[in-house]
Formats: C-alpha cells, structure tokens, sequence
C-alpha cells in the first residue's frame, strides 16, 4: 500500500499507449465488418463522451448510445439503462 505513488507509473502506462498506438485502433475499428454498439457512460472520468464519438466517427456503420449520470462502469453505475440499450441493440 505505501508503495502506490512509486507504482502508479508503472499501471498507467495503457493511457500513454493508447495515443502511442492509436493507428492499431483504428485501423481495427475501420476494418471491422461486425454490427457493433458503442454503450458509453457520459460521466466516464477515463474514457469520456469525446473518445465515444471519435470511436464512433471511425468506425462505419456502429451504433452509439450514451448514458447519462453513468461513469466508467455502465454495467455497475447503470445497470438497468445499460441493459435496455443492449437488449435493443440486440433486437
């Protein structure tokens, strides 16, 4: 536990590599073929509405649908929206 601020560098690192391999994710989102559904908290601290809408934008043909008052754990912090717009989506 005192070891976290020595450590914390080391497990943040996925926030630096995400901009440093951002051309894998995309080009993984524009080839993909799969009906795919973007179900996005819009209070997400990590990953807000914006990096949604990029993913969305890059990715032809997905849907996207954000959750309002829901953070970075749509499936915890808003369970039963979360569930509708999947169960719809999958509809």
């Amino acid at each position: 536990m005192s070891n976290g601020r020595r450590v914390l560098p080391l497990i943040t690192q996925y926030l630096r590599e995400r901009e440093l391999f951002w051309h894998r994710w995309v080009g993984a989102l524009q080839a993909n073929k799969l009906k795919t559904l973007f179900l996005w908290g819009k209070s997400d601290p990590i990953t807000g509405e914006a990096v949604a809408r990029v993913h969305y934008e890059e990715m032809p043909g997905s849907t996207l649908r954000i959750l309002e008052n829901v953070g970075h754990y749509p499936m915890i912090e808003g369970a039963e929206d979360w569930a509708q717009g999947l169960l719809e989506f999958l509809d």
